[in-house]
């Protein structure tokens, strides 16, 4: 059967200014890096078709939920293949709004990069979309700002269209035991490195 990996970016990506909301045909250079990491847990496959998931990559609940309500029918039409996310930071939490509006639709696999997981008001991932998901798998690095050491910072402030939406962060999902990766010290900022190529090296070695 076909394979389909979709990417989702994080907030304020350099792709989120040149494009509209949709998705559209990968051509990121980690490519091949992801390609390679589904295949050392998901096995090969007779063809695999590489996708990015583009959206405005505004800092705020409203904007995520948007990308995960444009996103949802997107995952439906692909349904026929074998279906597989790879997101960073925020992505996947407009991932985590789209699965939970599936309906039949299983995805084989999902593979979270520095996702600043929401466990208060603004929280993305609920019982209905984990239980969607086959293979589901967060990865964290020591030191990120954005998702480690801050993660578990109360009340703070999101804002929003109608003004400052309280929220509470985490970085596991219920019954997903977190994989922690070491970045590289080339790298000034260890959250940005969670969707280089070699952090999925070093994700593929750890699900072989």
């Amino acid at each position: 059967m076909a394979r389909t990996i979709i990417y989702v970016h994080g907030t304020w990506a350099d792709a989120a200014s040149k494009c509209k909301m949709g998705l559209y045909p990968g051509t990121t250079a980690e490519g091949d890096a992801l390609k390679a990491m589904v295949t050392a847990e998901c096995g090969g496959s007779t063809s695999v078709n590489l996708l990015g998931f583009c959206w405005s990559g505004d800092a705020n609940y409203a904007a995520r939920k948007e990308a995960g309500d444009i996103l949802a029918p997107h995952i439906e039409v692909h349904s026929g293949n074998e279906l597989v996310f790879v997101t960073h930071s925020h992505g996947g939490n407009v991932l985590g709004h789209a699965l939970e509006q599936l309906k039949t639709t299983q995805v084989q696999a999902v593979y979270l990069f520095a996702c600043p997981i929401m466990t208060g008001q603004g929280k993305a991932w609920w019982t209905k979309g984990r239980k969607s998901v086959t293979h589901l798998h967060t990865f964290s690095t020591p030191n990120d700002s954005v998702q480690v050491t801050g993660a578990f910072s109360k009340n703070s402030t999101d804002s929003t269209a109608s003004g400052q939406l309280n929220y509470s962060v985490g970085h596991e999902i219920d019954g997903v035991t977190d994989i922690s990766l070491q970045s590289t010290s080339t790298f000034n900022a260890p959250h940005g490195w969670m969707h280089s190529e070699e952090a999925y090296k070093q994700a593929a070695k750890k699900l072989a």
